[in-house]
């Protein structure tokens, strides 16, 4: 467990130095223009990225390790980070936490983040600020869920194949009831009617869950991440092997 841990630690780091500027990779000083210029030329051999964005869950780190075991690079930003900032983007995840969407002094993402041209995936706060932000309803229920709990899908194929039957995490009081227009029920609960959804009408690609696919506890949490990964065309984009290769380049 120890060494689980410190390697993911280790992994975290060296993935925040690849997001970092660029002054910070070079030792001694350096002028804007060179910071820039170093920054670009890094850039451009990057893969696209997936932002993890925070909203102050524990898991956060957590979902950012799991996607990079898809070959995938991933990225944790504040939640409220700017628009502009996704000009890189590949795909985002909108992360869970102990917010509720009723609470004026929660963590918001900029409502224009939903129309960013990339996959989206809202996990548990993070599905339920997206369907309140695009017109739908949530409300605190009656009764909370936390634990395990079993995920009926609609359907077959998609980000819920084969995870129909199957356990995942819950952790929330706060829940949808009704869905924005243009999204469908991928998969509920018994005390979750909207417990996976999605809006793919008009080119969007908006997806979220009210449960926890990164921990273990969810049995299919590992594939259905691996499903959001492909579904934004990035497996096998990045590997941690490539961290120096791509250095000693940015450096030349």
């Amino acid at each position: 467990q120890t060494q689980t841990r410190c390697g993911e630690e280790t992994e975290t780091e060296l993935v925040r130095v690849l997001a970092a500027p660029a002054r910070y990779l070079v030792l001694g000083r350096v002028t804007e223009q060179e910071a820039s210029s170093q920054q670009a030329a890094m850039s451009s051999l990057l893969p696209k990225k997936i932002y993890v964005l925070d909203c102050g869950g524990q898991y956060c780190h957590l979902i950012a390790s799991r996607l990079r075991k898809h070959e995938a690079l991933s990225v944790i930003v504040p939640c409220d980070e700017p628009l502009a900032t996704f000009a890189d983007a590949g795909a985002i995840i909108v992360s869970g936490g102990p917010q509720s969407v009723f609470d004026p002094a929660s963590m918001r993402v900029d409502p224009g983040l939903w129309q960013l041209p990339v996959p989206i995936l809202g996990i548990c706060y993070g599905c339920q600020m997206m369907c309140r932000d695009l017109g739908g309803s949530v409300e605190e229920a009656s009764v909370g869920e936390y634990g395990p709990a079993t995920l009926a899908a609609q359907g077959a194929g998609g980000l819920l194949e084969g995870a129909g039957g199957t356990t995942v995490w819950m952790s929330h009081r706060d829940r949808v009831v009704r869905l924005p227009d243009g999204f469908k029920t991928l998969g509920s609960t018994d005390h979750c009617p909207h417990a996976a959804v999605a809006c793919e009408a008009g080119g969007k690609r908006l997806y979220g869950f009210q449960f926890h696919p990164e921990v273990t506890h969810s049995q299919k949490g590992e594939k259905m991440l691996g499903a959001f990964v492909d579904l934004a065309g990035l497996r096998g984009s990045w590997r941690m092997d490539d961290f120096v290769a791509q250095q000693i380049a940015s450096i030349k």
